[in-house]
């Protein structure tokens, strides 16, 4: 799970930068369309502020990300420890005695059902 977050996050800056790029080339082309020619110091200060907007969001992200992480890794650690006491219940009381149980509620309920069934058979006809 942590190796697929690490790969989205890969895809996202990969995202971030193709779109960075097209941004950038957009900009440079106005530019260019608008006077004429293009003017090295301006289009590098429009590049730095670009980048460095980018790069707020991007870290922005990243810490969205870890806090992700951090809250999927308490999650598994509270389910593991369910499980945990589970196995522990189930080994404590025997796997034979759980059984029985199970099968009387699936019993229950099945009879439930049945009598459901029935009784609503009888009030259609």
């Amino acid at each position: 799970m942590f190796q697929q977050q690490v790969e989205t996050i890969k895809h996202l800056e990969q995202e971030n930068h193709a779109l960075r790029d097209l941004s950038l080339s957009n900009s440079s082309g106005t530019a260019a369309s608008g006077s004429g020619e293009i003017d090295p110091e301006v289009s590098r200060k429009d590049r730095d502020r670009h980048v460095a907007k980018e790069l707020k969001l991007l870290k922005r992200t990243i810490e969205e990300m870890e806090l992700r992480i951090e809250t999927q890794k308490q999650t598994l650690a509270t389910r593991d420890e369910s499980i945990r006491k589970l196995m522990d219940m189930l080994q404590a009381k025997g796997w034979l005695g759980y059984l029985c149980q199970w099968l009387l509620v699936t019993v229950l309920i099945s009879f439930c059902l049945f009598s459901v069934c029935l009784s609503v058979n009888k009030t259609i006809k």
